[in-house]
């Protein structure tokens, strides 16, 4: 219940409901939030709020504020709710259901210093301490907020209340924005961050699609079907998410859109802008690309070298590229639809992938790729390509021009 004759809590509250809840980026909210607080009068040496996430790596993360450096992001991985730093850790007794508010006066020789978190305030100056549990509509305690100050004589009772009085309200606010996050998060993750962003602001209508310009990547695993008959499920799955580490991170890190994991095979695109220099762009997007599957392939040759210790045999990997349009887009039946591109490039590059059963080259170039991405390259030869109808030039990147591109 929110305490009309208290101003500070009317202040914040009414903040939190008019100005706070439009404030969708956390480096953005957080700061802001403390210069409310500090407002009515409460100094703020250091403020966090924790939250929970749907992530396959994440647990969650930590805001966190500190006069002396500003906003900071921390990632939690998964791990950390069983390292003994959690578990010893007021955020554990609030996450644990034992108590939704502790309160250490620091200033107070009395008051214990029963978490290793309090002697870190300490040595920053903090006098007084607090954190509660911040109630979401699942009733889950997995969210808390946390205040320390350095006013001599810490808080006072009233900004206590005032504290505490506003939780509701500040998890209503954190629970809308924690649900936008999980959902950016979770579209990112499953079909990629343009993929994902596109989505999420609406772009979900069925046939809906735009014709753009790419360096298309396909990376097929090299005997995916005998190695699925000899390796255990668990295993298998293993092996597969390994591999895909090694081919699919650098795609991300290079400023490509990894758009589909089919099986063993992986289907990218790095696009060419629209500016006014797109043969410039074009080559641009040629050789990140390449530069992701040389990576992709050397970080691959590591993984092997983990096996060879075992007594595995290594995991191989073909990568083909063509340069061309595609109709990028929602496709599918109306209950299930995909994100991704298609037409006669996609075609191409994936047929691509025969020919590497028959050569030693592990990356296979089609002709305008290989004239865009620059003039070190070997020719293969000329391949029919099944259901292609003109025969291709197809070509391989030098061992130079590899190294080069990485």
């Amino acid at each position: 219940m929110i305490d009309d004759a208290d101003p500070a809590t009317q202040h914040l509250s009414t903040w939190l409901t008019l100005t706070g809840r439009h404030i969708a980026e956390p480096r953005e909210f957080i700061p802001a939030f403390v210069a409310e607080i500090e407002a009515v009068g409460i100094p703020v040496l250091r403020l966090s709020l924790s939250i929970r996430t749907i992530h396959p790596e994440l647990i969650g993360a930590t805001l966190l504020w500190t006069r002396e450096t500003g906003f900071e992001e921390i990632p939690r991985s998964r791990d950390a709710v069983t390292q003994t730093v959690f578990l010893e850790s007021p955020i554990y007794q609030i996450y644990a259901g034992h108590t939704d508010f502790i309160r250490r006066r620091l200033c107070d020789p009395a008051s214990p210093r029963d978490f290793s978190i309090l002697e870190n305030l300490a040595g920053m100056g903090a006098t007084d301490y607090l954190i509660l549990a911040v109630p979401f509509t699942d009733r889950a305690r997995s969210r808390a907020f946390a205040i320390a100050t350095d006013r001599p004589e810490g808080f006072s009772e009233s900004e206590v209340a005032t504290l505490r009085a506003i939780m509701p309200l500040l998890g209503m606010m954190a629970e809308i924005q924690s649900t936008r996050s999980v959902a950016a998060s979770l579209l990112s993750v499953y079909l990629g961050n343009d993929a994902g962003a596109r989505v999420l602001s609406g772009e979900v209508t069925r046939g809906s699609g735009e014709t753009i310009e790419a360096a298309i990547l396909y990376a097929d695993m090299r005997g995916f079907t005998e190695l699925s008959e000899r390796t255990p499920s668990a295993g298998l799955i293993e092996i597969l998410n390994r591999y895909f580490e090694c081919m699919a991170g650098p795609v991300d890190e290079f400023g490509g859109e990894v758009l589909k994991f089919m099986g063993d095979g992986m289907l990218a695109i790095f696009p060419i802008g629209n500016g006014p220099n797109r043969d410039g762009d074009a080559r641009h997007a040629c050789r990140v690309g390449l530069a992701a599957a040389s990576t992709g392939l050397r970080r691959l040759e590591r993984y092997n070298a983990e096996r060879a210790v075992d007594g595995e045999a290594p995991i191989r990997a073909g990568v083909t590229f063509h340069l061309g349009e595609v109709i990028y887009g929602n496709i599918g039946a109306a209950q299930r639809l995909d994100f991704t591109v298609i037409g006669r490039a996609v075609n191409l590059v994936s047929r691509m992938q025969t020919v590497l059963h028959d050569i030693e080259h592990p990356i296979l170039l089609s002709e305008i790729f290989a004239q865009r991405v620059g003039t070190d390259v070997v020719p293969v030869g000329k391949f029919k390509l099944r259901g292609i109808t003109e025969p291709q030039y197809l070509f391989a990147p030098s061992p130079l021009m590899e190294t080069e591109a990485a």
